[in-house]
């Protein structure tokens, strides 16, 4: 009976430690997510904030706007629809407002962001699409850019289906009058861009849009 009471008591010391060891294991996750929620934080003021603000080369992303409504389903003015694309760090929003029935808006993941090359393309697609030089019928206008705490919203035209869909449409083909001005719609777009010095890099049918 002894000896079973001495097992007892043992096993409760050794529960004890179990549950103390496993309080400070918690204890010590806690300070580590602490201590990594500041550093992320730290980061993100340093890339979307102090960076922009000091690099002439980052002059395009602007100010972070605090009083900005952003909920899942809307950004200010802005209802985010149905999702029309999903990229690498972002997901493209079908919108509407009385003023711009048909609008695009790209919502850019700033935690998916992480380094300065990724900063600096940010402020590169900024700049492209915002140059007056490549004014063209064939490219889409970017109308405003919003910065919130946790994404960049590139506001846009929103264009009809794209060419895959199109063909897709006609799987007996498509006569040659109606081919020749979609090429050459496509080609005198290409040759602004050209022409200003930017590349596309990323021609295909998926990213070509009609107009509805």
């Amino acid at each position: 009976m002894d000896s079973f009471k001495i097992q007892a008591q043992d096993a409760i010391q050794k529960a004890q430690h179990l549950e103390l060891e496993q309080d400070q294991f918690f204890d010590d996750v806690q300070e580590m997510k602490a201590q990594f929620d500041k550093l992320a934080e730290s980061h993100r003021k340093l890339m979307w904030e102090y960076l922009p603000a000091r690099d002439p080369s980052l002059r395009a992303i602007p100010r972070m706007s605090t009083q900005l409504l952003e909920t899942p389903t809307a950004v200010g003015k802005y209802p985010l629809e149905q999702a029309m694309g999903y990229g690498q760090y972002a997901v493209v929003y079908s919108s509407s407002t009385p003023e711009h029935p048909r609008l695009a808006i790209k919502a850019i993941d700033k935690l998916k962001l992480v380094d300065l090359v990724s900063l600096h393309r940010i402020s590169s697609e900024i700049t492209s699409l915002s140059d007056p030089a490549i004014k063209h019928p064939g490219i889409l206008d970017l109308l405003e850019v919003i910065h919130t705490r946790k994404h960049i919203y590139l506001v846009t035209e929103r264009g009809g289906k794209d060419l895959f869909e199109f063909f897709g449409s006609h799987l007996e083909g498509l006569a040659e009058n109606m081919i020749r001005p979609l090429l050459l719609h496509l080609a005198q777009a290409v040759e602004v861009l050209h022409r200003h010095n930017y590349c596309h890099r990323d021609l295909k049918p998926y990213s070509r849009l009609l107009r509805a």
